[in-house]
């Protein structure tokens, strides 16, 4: 179950966005005349998917050419969706996301996911906020997906941070 999780999920997420890259594509083609091109709904829900992969990437590398550009976003969903699978074995197996048993390491990787994570739910709330509490269906349906990231990186990492202070040593991943 583990080996299929740790390599299925990353594959799915690789090809769904891959799936949603073309579409993007299709749309763009579809609609030349623009100036400045309007972002398509296959290229918001790849945005609202895998969020905490594209805002890095697109903030770090966009001046790459053409193909690199998405073959660079392409391997970053793969190990970031990977990193999600080991997260999820170690979270079924010893309830808590150790992968370090060095306890500085453990909480800075506690940390960083926990701050981003209550990052993305300010700049959430804050997009809702600023519309006024009045959004369409579809404006809602984008903000749900990073409501949702934000919600689980602050449980399950804050989880394992109680965990971290309390001295609860959990076993290091022996994967």
């Amino acid at each position: 179950m583990t080996l299929k999780l740790k390599l299925g999920l990353p594959f799915l997420q690789v090809v769904l966005a891959l799936g949603l890259l073309v579409a993007d594509d299709v749309w763009q083609r579809a609609n030349p005349g623009q100036c400045v091109p309007e972002a398509s709904p296959a290229l918001n829900w790849l945005g609202s998917i895998d969020l905490p992969v594209v805002v890095p990437v697109v903030l770090w590398f966009p001046r790459l050419p053409n193909p690199w550009n998405e073959i660079t976003l392409l391997a970053a969903i793969g190990l970031f969706w990977y990193w999600v699978a080991l997260t999820l074995v170690s979270w079924q197996e010893r309830r808590t996301v150790c992968l370090f048993s060095f306890m500085p390491l453990r909480l800075i990787y506690v940390l960083i996911p926990l701050s981003g994570g209550a990052v993305l739910f300010a700049f959430c709330c804050q997009d809702l906020f600023n519309r006024g509490l009045r959004v369409s269906w579809s404006q809602l349906a984008f903000l749900i997906a990073p409501s949702a990231w934000s919600i689980v990186l602050i449980f399950v990492f804050g989880w394992d941070l109680v965990r971290c202070v309390l001295r609860l040593r959990a076993p290091a991943s022996q994967d």
